[in-house]
């Protein structure tokens, strides 16, 4: 019983961090879905990894576009919403307007 409720605290965690299908409720508690049973934590890593690609990706350009400047209480708005801009655009891009000027020849 303790096992089922670690488990079940666990994948309650997967509903809260973008990973809905991978848990599923059954008799009121959150136990494995289908997808995570028949292979589908694969999927689910591949997109956790794009997620932490993308948001770090964001950060660096937000903070290399603020030359680099420690995060602080004056600069942390600014800083947050270059970074939502960055993901909004990978969000409806990826990558595909990412360019290093020094390798296009």
């Amino acid at each position: 019983a303790d096992y089922d409720q670690v488990e079940s605290k666990l994948f309650a965690l997967c509903r809260e961090n973008g990973m809905a299908s991978l848990v599923e409720r059954w008799n009121g508690e959150d136990v494995p879905s289908r997808a995570f049973s028949d292979g589908g934590i694969h999927e689910a890593i591949a997109d956790y990894e794009d997620t932490v690609f993308y948001e770090i990706l964001a950060e660096e350009l937000a903070r290399r576009d603020m030359d680099y400047q420690p995060v602080s209480n004056e600069n942390y708005d600014a800083l947050v919403s270059r970074m939502d801009d960055y993901i909004a655009e990978f969000e409806a891009h990826g990558t595909d307007n990412i360019s290093i000027p020094t390798m296009d020849d």
